[in-house]
């Protein structure tokens, strides 16, 4: 399933999103940014504990401790750029975000991406998902029981998946 993924001959994967998509990417990708940001914080918020995890199993352990010292920061820098890539790729030609209100609808924005953008573009995702899925309180142990109606937000995660999954499909050459 490409969910509109397509991979031309030159090797490119593209995908045109609506002003509704772009929104929702650009929000979580903007919220999650700032949320890095305060990467000194991550024993204190789920959202990084999650997507900076010690690096030994005592978290509490000296070791674990000194390892994210000399690593979170830089780990964090990486996702944030990632994230202002994916951000980045969700504007016009002209640099400016797709209008959110119109009076005519806007087909959207096409992204076109090369096979470094798709890596981007999969890790950015993974890392929104993440993060999405510890602030709605979802464990990978949740999986098990199978789909469970979650809300609106459930819905953007489960399309989170979906749109990485498709990505990562294309972009392998699956589909």
């Amino acid at each position: 399933m490409s969910v509109g993924w397509s991979k031309g001959e030159n090797g490119l994967v593209a995908r045109t999103f609506t002003r509704d998509e772009v929104s929702v990417l650009e929000s979580l990708a903007s919220g999650l940014d700032e949320t890095l940001d305060f990467v000194d914080r991550r024993n204190d918020d789920d959202v990084l504990s999650r997507l900076l995890p010690h690096a030994y199993d005592d978290a509490e352990d000296d070791a674990a401790e000194e390892f994210a010292a000399h690593t979170a920061a830089r780990i964090a820098e990486g996702k944030q750029l990632r994230l202002r890539a994916v951000a980045a790729d969700l504007q016009t030609p002209s640099g400016e975000a797709v209008p959110r209100h119109r009076t005519r609808p806007s087909p959207g924005i096409e992204v076109v991406l090369d096979d470094d953008g798709t890596q981007r573009w999969l890790l950015a995702l993974n890392d929104m998902r993440l993060g999405l899925a510890e602030r709605l309180g979802v464990g990978r142990e949740d999986d098990e029981d199978g789909p469970r109606d979650r809300g609106p937000v459930g819905d953007v995660l489960d399309w989170l998946g979906w749109l990485q999954s498709g990505l990562l499909d294309v972009g392998m050459g699956v589909r």
